[in-house]
């Protein structure tokens, strides 16, 4: 990581003018570098018609296949979309040449969704955002993953007007769990947000950027080269959602470059006195590690010895709105849960109605009662496969529900 920032100081890189859309209270600091020198790898936004990436069946993995003859950086927070449950990558790795496939950890995002094993996926508009990113490398925790998620969609799904909605025939928004939609469903319908992403300047040989708003950084990605950022700079910017739509109403903010970059100095200052960090990547001659510090957390890649990769967030705090908004909806979920659990118990595997009603003893208007229950609950899912028999499967919430009482359960029998 050092040595990237050292590019600072050297006059490698530098700083353009800060730029603000309208009266958002956020300013963006594009950094540039005087000379581009070669690159030996690609990002997987630039190759992914070579690469397939398939749902291994498991919350917490995914299969990236391909014949790969350079490097290819998959960065943290990708999100992976398609015909089964919506991931994001946990953090950063590099695949190396001649890897013939690879397991890549990633966190579920859309929690009543189920798992369909073999489906394939494709790559999001967008990345993860700031505050779930930053949720991501610091915890490394399902569950804290999914209150991030909720909690991002609850502070900016209101942001989309009604009249939007209605006039584009969208009647109904994202659930609070569906990361994917509600990032897609908020550029679409926020035409103002759109029009400020696409107005966010580019420069020549640019490698990254600065976001700050009126609590000081809230976040720094860059490059080492100009290619690599221009492969993702338009889903970076997608990042700065939150940062955007925060307004000036007082109309009394005003852009500094002297006191933006003065503040900017002092936050790599403290960047690069960081000494403590944890390695979650080793791979042939690549390698990622995550870092804590003062409140922010970050993650680096290197290959060869050269940092390739950087970026730093704000750690991100909950309301306490929302933080007992989500206690009441778990107390209200977990005594819901208590009855008809056979049927998620009976779930662990994909069934028809026909099997339902052969495997349990309950009527089948119960069954059906309960069925709709947990779909309402976001713990069962009824789909629909290519030979056109429909299922019942058991979502990401679904099986960590019952995984959950099961070893509260082993954990009593001890007690």
């Amino acid at each position: 990581m050092k040595d990237l920032l050292s590019k600072f100081k050297d006059g490698d890189f530098q700083f353009k003018e800060p730029w603000r859309a309208g009266k958002s209270l956020a300013i963006i600091v594009p950094i540039v570098a005087r000379k581009a020198e070669a690159r030996n790898y690609v990002l997987l936004e630039e190759v992914q018609e070579k690469v397939s990436i398939t749902d291994t069946g498991r919350i917490g993995g995914v299969e990236v296949k391909g014949e790969f003859d350079k490097p290819i950086f998959i960065r943290g927070g990708t999100l992976l979309k398609g015909g089964t449950q919506e991931r994001a990558t946990e953090f950063s790795v590099v695949i190396a040449p001649g890897t013939v496939k690879l397991e890549v950890p990633v966190h579920c995002v859309h929690a009543s969704k189920a798992i369909r094993p073999g489906a394939s996926f494709t790559l999001a508009s967008s990345y993860t955002p700031l505050s779930v990113h930053s949720s991501i490398m610091a915890a490394r925790n399902q569950t804290v993953t999914w209150r991030c998620t909720a909690s991002y969609s609850m502070s900016v799904l209101p942001q989309i007007p009604i009249s939007e909605r209605l006039a584009l025939r969208q009647l109904s928004l994202p659930k609070h769990d569906d990361l994917v939609s509600v990032q897609e469903s908020l550029v679409k319908f926020r035409r103002d947000l759109e029009e400020m992403l696409k107005q966010i300047p580019e420069y020549i040989n640019q490698v990254g950027s600065v976001v700050i708003d009126p609590d000081g950084v809230a976040g720094l990605e860059m490059f080492n080269h100009p290619e690599s950022w221009k492969a993702v700079s338009e889903k970076v910017k997608k990042t700065y959602t939150e940062a955007l739509l925060s307004e000036d109403k007082a109309g009394i903010f005003k852009p500094d470059l002297d006191a933006a970059l003065a503040l900017i100095n002092g936050f790599l200052e403290k960047l690069e006195r960081v000494e403590e960090e944890r390695e979650v990547f080793n791979q042939k001659n690549a390698r990622t590690a995550i870092f804590q510090f003062e409140g922010y957390v970050g993650e680096y890649t290197t290959l060869n010895d050269e940092t390739i990769h950087l970026t730093v967030t704000r750690k991100q705090r909950q309301p306490e709105s929302i933080q007992r908004t989500a206690e009441l909806w778990r107390e209200n979920w977990e005594r819901r849960m208590r009855r008809g659990r056979e049927v998620l118990y009976c779930l662990e595997q994909p069934k028809t109605w026909t099997n339902l009603t052969s495997e349990l003893k309950m009527s089948k208007a119960t069954l059906s009662t309960n069925l709709k229950k947990f779909q309402d609950m976001g713990l069962v899912e009824k789909w629909r496969g290519s030979n056109g028999v429909t299922r019942y499967s058991l979502t990401a919430l679904g099986l960590t529900a019952i995984s959950g009482e099961r070893w509260a359960k082993k954990w009593r029998s001890f007690q």
